[in-house]
């Protein structure tokens, strides 16, 4: 990468019979460049195929929402009735704004990384956003951070959402027989945040089709979770792995770089 901004590639070689180098220089910044736009335009291309679908997807929860929200209105209904209808619409308009957030992302395929988290934090981050998937299923998670002292430079946010998505894959696949566990280790020069559920599980072919954008076996939903967690992975210079064996549980994985805070 030089100074203003453009990408080269350099390639040496002896020369045969006499002294020196040939030096080869290849400037690949429009390459890059187109490199981008495609992936961009590809996401669109998946996007596109989807509108017909996600209308659906957007209209389900919101017609709830509006429906809970005529129950509000009504003069006979209880305390208790209206404040549980009011639940249920924060719930509906929860679920819309999370659809619109992965919507987003997914097209963008891009975040700007301007936070910067211990371990310790990003922990209590996820702790505080686990209460109402938690409550929901009425299960347990267990909160195991193995790489304590360790930094991310991250989006905090879109980060958390990921996490957040995987858990509602997890909680939604394993029910509340087992605890899930969030762990987080070093392994190498990556930080590694597992979401792991001792679920039903998949085979290599289910693996596979999870990871594909708007595949989805949900009555409600976009199928772009696993899709989005990739493209997160990818915006923090990491991957994102899905392990899953049938009767085994599955895990979803982030390798993301770390930094050493002196």
């Amino acid at each position: 990468s030089l100074r203003d901004g453009r990408r080269v590639r350099l390639l040496t070689r002896p020369m045969e019979h006499e002294p020196g180098q040939l030096v080869l220089l290849t400037d690949q910044t429009d390459t890059r460049l187109l490199q981008s736009r495609l992936s961009h335009y590809q996401r669109l291309s998946e996007m596109g195929r989807m509108m017909a679908s996600l209308a659906h997807q957007i209209r389900t929860p919101l017609t709830a929402a509006m429906l809970y929200t005529s129950h509000l209105t009504k003069d006979h209904i209880t305390d208790e009735q209206r404040i549980k209808f009011a639940h249920k619409v924060k719930s509906r308009l929860i679920h819309l704004e999370q659809q619109v957030k992965d919507m987003l992302l997914f097209a963008r395929g891009e975040t700007l990384l301007d936070d910067r988290l211990s371990t310790e934090q990003l922990f209590n981050a996820i702790d505080d956003i686990l209460d109402v998937p938690l409550s929901q299923f009425d299960a347990d998670c267990e909160l195991d951070n193995q790489a304590k002292g360790y930094w991310l430079q991250c989006n905090k946010e879109t980060l958390l959402g990921a996490i957040l998505n995987l858990v509602n894959n997890a909680l939604q696949a394993a029910g509340n027989v087992h605890p899930l566990c969030i762990k987080a280790s070093i392994e190498a020069d990556n930080l590694v945040l597992q979401v792991i559920d001792q679920g039903p599980g998949m085979d290599s072919a289910g693996v596979k089709k999870a990871l594909e954008p708007f595949h989805t076996t949900k009555s409600h939903g976009t199928g772009l979770g696993l899709a989005v967690a990739q493209v997160v992975a990818k915006a923090h210079h990491g991957e994102f792995v899905l392990r899953s064996s049938l009767g085994q549980g599955t895990c979803a994985q982030f390798n993301l770089p770390y930094l050493r805070m002196e």
